[in-house]
């Protein structure tokens, strides 16, 4: 166990320039997520110090409280969460917000080694170059597409020269990723792109299932081949006659299920009650003329369906209203 610190002795505190300098110098150095335990620290351990840059998609990331609990000169949680603002606000380390939670993150592509990270993109590019071009000759690839594509991975690899000349000033991993990015987006978009070969087939599948189609729509055309073309204000008027009709259904169901709920039995047993002294023939025409009509499954299935659903509710911003469409 380390020494106990003598009662007269006090622990220095940094403050100022001392105290940005240490909390950016930890946040380098224990480039770690806080509170994995053992496991992760003994894993970015083994690694070597470039590929933990590259692992910057992990968002390594690290809060005030675990870098106050850590370097115990820079004083309070408060004076370290000020200092890690300060950062960000230079540009220094970024910071980011998971739901209530605040984490500062090191910028990463800052600490790569300049000529170690453009030995591994040069390596990585001609690698790529060397797939496409297998990868162009088993899928047919054209060969005017594959040169072009060889001829712009070498203009990335020319553009931004891997002979010795990276420096702060010329460094922009933007643009390289950016420009590697759209070289994988067009290769990937030829690659799934169909093949001389297969263009037969694919053409023949495509014609006999539009042939299909039109047998299964042959029937309507004919049904409707003279049938005039239905206007607008036709269409309103259907949905309004549909709309109140269906208004009025409802309102009559709704009376007969509070008959139903108050006698708490079903519909038909209702009726049954109703018509026992009387003979079928008096039965239906009672009915009829009262305009009483079960419902088929006919009907049930048409309630289910899409065309008598409520309308989809949705959020409206962040005032809390709802939306009708």
């Amino acid at each position: 166990m380390p020494p106990k610190p003598e009662a007269g002795d006090k622990a220095v505190v940094l403050k100022g320039a001392a105290a940005e300098e240490a909390v950016r110098q930890y946040i380098k150095k224990c480039n770690r997520p806080y509170g994995a335990g053992a496991l992760a620290s003994r894993i970015l351990a083994i690694l070597s110090p470039f590929t933990c840059d590259v692992l910057a998609t992990w968002r390594l990331r690290a809060g005030h409280a675990d870098v106050s609990a850590n370097i115990k000169k820079v004083g309070s949680k408060l004076a370290t969460q000020k200092i890690l603002l300060a950062l960000t606000e230079k540009g220094e380390i970024t910071q980011k917000s998971y739901g209530k939670q605040t984490f500062f993150v090191a910028k990463q592509v800052m600490h790569l080694d300049l000529q170690t990270g453009a030995r591994c993109l040069h390596i990585g590019l001609l690698t790529f170059a060397t797939l496409e071009c297998k990868q162009s000759d088993e899928d047919d690839m054209p060969t005017e597409k594959a040169d072009a594509l060889q001829k712009e991975i070498f203009v990335v690899l020319s553009k931004h020269s891997f002979q010795g000349l990276w420096s702060p000033l010329s460094y922009n991993p933007d643009e390289i990723i950016a420009s590697i990015y759209d070289t994988l987006l067009e290769s990937t978009r030829i690659r799934l792109s169909p093949t001389t070969d297969s263009l037969p087939a694919l053409i023949s599948t495509l014609r006999s299932s539009l042939e299909g189609l039109d047998g299964v729509l042959a029937p309507y055309r004919i049904s409707f081949a003279d049938a005039p073309i239905p206007e607008t204000k036709d269409v309103e008027r259907l949905d309004a006659d549909w709309a109140r009709w269906r208004e009025e259904w409802k309102k009559r169901k709704k009376i007969f299920k509070e008959l139903r709920c108050f006698i708490r039995i079903t519909p038909r047993a209702i009726w049954s009650s109703i018509t026992e002294h009387l003979s079928p023939p008096d039965a239906s025409e009672l009915a009829e003329s009262l305009g009483i009509e079960f419902d088929s499954e006919e009907h049930e299935a048409l309630e289910r369906g899409p065309l008598c659903q409520p309308p989809a509710r949705h959020r409206a911003g962040t005032t809390g209203k709802t939306t009708k469409h």
